[in-house]
């Protein structure tokens, strides 16, 4: 228990302030019956760093990166709130989705130009096993801000979400106060996105709300039961994330599904006029879904083996090491980034590859640290190489560790996972700032050690 929350105490606050924020709005969204707009406005933030790294704002995670990032989402909820009609012929959601389409059209355009795909990725996955406490603070103080705001205008936002038709006749300018709520909203969700990535975002804003409304009509219980489900089923998905070597953002995500489906059973079998036959359909569909569990399984494996059987001479072991490398990195890179210092995480991480060995079948003698780096197509891989290496043959993987820092283009959601490998192997980090600035006097130090330690 204590290494669970050594590692997960920051992503969890993190994980329960942004549980805060979005359960509030995912009712205002489920009300409005804009399921997808904090898609759109994510892809819209998302597209705003792009272009900034077009025009030399490399640092996604710096304040001028934000700052265009908002810009663009200003742009976007002045959209929304201009696509709002009296007449609503065209359903607003239809806008949303349109909008979301075209940017991410012009967002796969803009970065074919830029190096920047790491931030793609980042976008869509997040880091939430590398935030840090600072970010857990601002983020707390940012959020804490939108909730005043909505609180001090609590009575327009919920009369233009709830019953618009009114508030037309009373004379509120619905597109104006529309548009103030669709600015909050992309303020937060840029926030949110860039640690917790688009899906887990999505899940946040939606989930505990759509719980919420499953059991109860009344706003302030559905804020209450939004906040309370929200806590639990994060502290069960992180749990399981780290108990199961598991990937933070999609299990947190498929916790919320398994509470969803219970919540949804439950509630109907007990508002059932007929409970046993509510109990006989439950126990069908139950059955209809081991049966097509099992047949896909039996399916599977025999299209698997028949496969195999007819390809059995063309699988080479560039093969199943390219498929080793895919699953790896689907269960185990971003735990094994942060808690690269817990041993019993280093044979997931490390393999049973030994330095200076001939380990590989065929008698095949395994690239070297050194080039495996250099081929290295991600951050990612360049990390995997580094960990690998500190753990087998220390003095080139600290080398291999100076030069991921000392490189401008290493994204900064790597450098913390890197700035732990310092601490990690030699027990402080020179001054080293994994946010950014000026870190040439500690990556001057860090040098003048390395060559110490190899001198002596």
């Amino acid at each position: 228990m204590h290494g669970f929350w050594d590692i997960m105490a920051a992503p969890f606050a993190e994980c329960l302030i942004l549980v805060g924020i979005h359960s509030y709005l995912g009712i205002h969204v489920l009300k409005r019956r804009v399921i997808f707009v904090d898609l759109s406005l994510a892809q819209i933030a998302a597209l705003g760093t792009t272009v900034g790294i077009v025009l030399g704002i490399h640092n996604t995670e710096s304040t001028a990166s934000f700052i265009i990032s908002m810009a663009f989402t200003f742009i976007g909820a002045a959209v929304f709130a201009l696509s709002r009609l009296k007449n609503d012929r065209v359903p607003q959601e239809a806008v949303i989705g349109l909008v979301y389409a075209i940017t991410a059209a012009v967002a796969v355009i803009v970065i074919g130009k830029t190096r920047g795909v790491e931030h793609m990725m980042n976008i869509m996955h997040g880091r939430l096993l590398w935030v840090q406490w600072h970010e857990v603070i601002v983020a707390a103080i940012a959020y804490s801000f939108i909730g005043a705001l909505h609180w001090i205008f609590r009575k327009q936002f919920m009369a233009i979400s709830e019953k618009p038709d009114e508030a037309y006749e009373a004379g509120v300018n619905v597109r104006m106060w529309d548009f103030f709520f669709y600015l909050t909203f992309g303020f937060v969700i840029t926030f949110s996105v860039k640690v917790a990535g688009v899906l887990l975002v999505f899940v946040f804003l939606v989930a505990p709300a759509i719980l919420a409304f499953m059991l109860t009509d009344d706003v302030r219980k559905q804020l209450l039961i939004g906040w309370i489900s929200g806590s639990i089923v994060t502290v069960l998905g992180l749990w399981g994330s780290w108990s199961l070597d598991l990937p933070s953002g999609p299990t947190v995500v498929s916790f919320y599904g398994v509470v969803l489906v219970l919540v949804a059973v439950a509630t109907y079998l007990f508002k059932a006029e007929r409970r046993g036959v509510a109990l006989g359909n439950v126990g069908l569909g139950i059955a209809v879904v081991l049966g097509l569990s099992w047949l896909i399984h039996s399916g599977g494996s025999w299209l698997a083996s028949s496969s195999l059987a007819g390809n059995e001479d063309e699988l080479t072991f560039g093969d199943l090491g390219a498929a080793s490398h895919a699953h790896f990195h689907g269960h185990g890179d971003e735990k094994a980034a942060r808690v690269g210092h817990d041993g019993h995480h280093h044979d997931q991480l490390h393999g049973d590859v030994e330095h200076g060995t001939d380990a590989h079948p065929h008698g095949v003698p395994p690239a070297t640290l050194q080039e495996r780096y250099d081929d290295a197509e991600i951050p990612l891989d360049s990390l995997d190489v580094i960990a690998e290496a500190l753990a087998n043959d220390e003095p080139v993987g600290l080398g291999l560790l100076y030069t991921f820092l000392a490189d401008p283009e290493t994204p900064p959601f790597c450098t913390s996972a890197a700035h732990g490998f310092l601490l990690e192997h030699i027990g402080h980090d020179f001054g080293y700032n994994p946010d950014g600035g000026d870190n040439s006097e500690a990556l001057a130090a860090f040098e003048a050690w390395i060559s110490e330690r190899s001198a002596g």
